[in-house]
């Protein structure tokens, strides 16, 4: 899984559109305004917004669901509001309810200077799930707290406090660190990257598609349908032939005009369809989009629907991910547990069979040459930071076991992207707190950070690897491409 921020750039307290969190809701229109200031504080009427808690436990019915969704929201001087960014990039529908609920809202206090009313007001909102309940309340803005986290990369948090990283092949490598002016990237928290057929990079900076070309992004021209043009990206994929399809606002558009399958896409490209996941499979050769209780699979003449929710569980289930190993068996991870589809449509339900992926989704998969897999994977329901994830491999015989910050050299358990390496033999594994992790297959495990390496943050959000063996980072601070010398 992975979570990102968008970096704020203000000056004192006064911003100018700017969203706090990584997903921006482009119907909520901001121009300038000021973070939690007056002497009198924006707010919400505590008796209306009790009632809101209520309503959203009365009308959703989230068992074992927990976790927690931060809310930016602007209250203009009449005291309407509306919901600016939020934190959840899987857009689950308990965050709309939220969302749309906060847009209806009729409790909130207006900011005051003065005896003056503030024009425009931006406060933060934090829903708590718990075992299915809800619970919420404002989080008040802290200046020397919020500049303090902008101004520097998030230390390294290493859990593995028993192994030893000495590091030897850090010396091998040299790390190009793009993040200056120069680059031209929107923001420097770059979410996702992507390598296109015609091995061109492109990259997702503050939900929008660049270019990277010498060293620096240009705009890419996307030519969307229904007018989506200039809206915020969420997520995107590269074809086979270099089209791009994305995820707005858990809608589905592409620049694709002419493609057979379109036609039997139509239930996920309207408006209102819940999209969850995109992705090109390792060798473009197909494109896959996830839904609610649906995944498609779409080739180069026609799109193949699966009905995930008659498979594995009678539930409508998340995709979170999906992709095909060389054997042409489909691995998919959703909110539900984790399935594999082979090719005689035979299915294996792991959160049934008692393994180690029962309970957990597939988030990412790398396979070195003689077919072992590696999965990262994401556990639900249960609280804390450092959780029973780590990597998940499974042989070529088709036996499971699993690496952790307690059983092996992983400094930390939440993975959020795998790359294997063919040419030195190594499986690369990305991380959203301890950085960059090198493991050898043979027990010998390597860390790098931003306190041991060039690498501007520890915060890694996406990886990939070129035709030339480079291994590219998408980091919180910046572009980093790293080649063995």
């Amino acid at each position: 899984m992975r979570f990102w921020f968008i970096i704020l750039f203000c000056i004192s307290n006064v911003c100018s559109g700017q969203n706090i969190f990584a997903v921006h809701n482009e119907h909520c229109k901001a121009g300038k305004f000021c973070m939690d200031c007056g002497t009198v504080k924006a707010g919400v009427d505590k008796k209306k917004f009790r009632h809101l808690i209520r309503k959203l436990n009365k009308e959703n019915y989230l068992p074992d669901m927990s976790g927690t969704i931060r809310m930016q929201v602007l209250i203009d001087s009449l005291g309407s509001g509306c919901v600016l960014s939020h934190t959840d990039m899987q857009q689950w529908p308990i965050t709309i309810e939220i969302v749309n609920s906060l847009n209806a809202f009729d409790g909130y206090i207006v900011a005051e200077e003065s005896g003056i009313k503030e024009s425009l007001t931006s406060i933060e909102l934090k829903f708590t799930l718990y075992n299915g309940v809800i619970s919420g309340n404002v989080k008040r803005f802290n200046t020397e707290e919020f500049e303090a986290w902008i101004a520097q990369p998030k230390r390294p948090q290493i859990f593995n406090l028993k192994y030893q990283y000495d590091n030897p092949h850090l010396k091998n490598y040299s790390f190009d660190v793009y993040n200056k002016p120069d680059t031209k990237l929107p923001n420097l928290d770059i979410s996702q990257i992507e390598l296109g057929e015609n091995g061109k990079l492109y990259v997702l900076s503050n939900g929008q598609i660049m270019e990277w070309d010498n060293g620096r992004a240009k705009s890419l021209k996307l030519d969307f349908s229904d007018n989506a043009t200039g809206e915020f990206i969420q997520q995107f994929c590269i074809s086979s032939t270099n089209r791009v399809w994305a995820k707005i606002l858990s809608s589905l558009f592409t620049t694709e005009k002419f493609h057979p399958a379109l036609a039997q896409l139509d239930s996920i490209l309207k408006p209102d369809a819940q999209v969850t996941f995109l992705l090109s499979s390792r060798n473009h050769s197909k494109v896959l989009i996830g839904g609610m209780g649906c995944l498609y699979v779409i080739d180069t003449t026609s799109a193949k629907l699966i009905h995930t929710d008659t498979l594995c569980t009678t539930d409508k289930d998340y995709i979170l991910f999906a992709d095909f190993d060389s054997n042409g068996r489909l691995w998919v991870g959703t909110q539900n547990g984790s399935f594999m589809l082979n090719q005689n449509l035979e299915m294996t339900c792991f959160q049934k069979n008692g393994s180690l992926l029962a309970g957990k989704a597939i988030t990412s998969m790398a396979e070195d040459e003689i077919g072992n897999l590696y999965f990262s994977i994401y556990e639900f329901g249960v609280k804390g930071v450092n959780k029973n994830e780590g990597i998940v491999v499974m042989d070529s015989t088709g036996t499971f076991s699993q690496f952790t910050a307690s059983n092996s050299g992983m400094p930390y358990n939440h993975v959020t992207d795998v790359v294997y390496d063919n040419s030195e033999k190594v499986l690369w594994i990305a991380t959203d707190r301890a950085g960059l992790v090198r493991y050898d297959l043979n027990g010998n495990w390597e860390n790098y950070h931003s306190d041991n390496s060039p690498m501007p943050s520890s915060q890694i959000n996406d990886l990939s690897m070129d035709k030339n063996g480079s291994l590219i980072l998408a980091t919180q601070f910046g572009l980093v491409i790293m080649t063995a010398h």
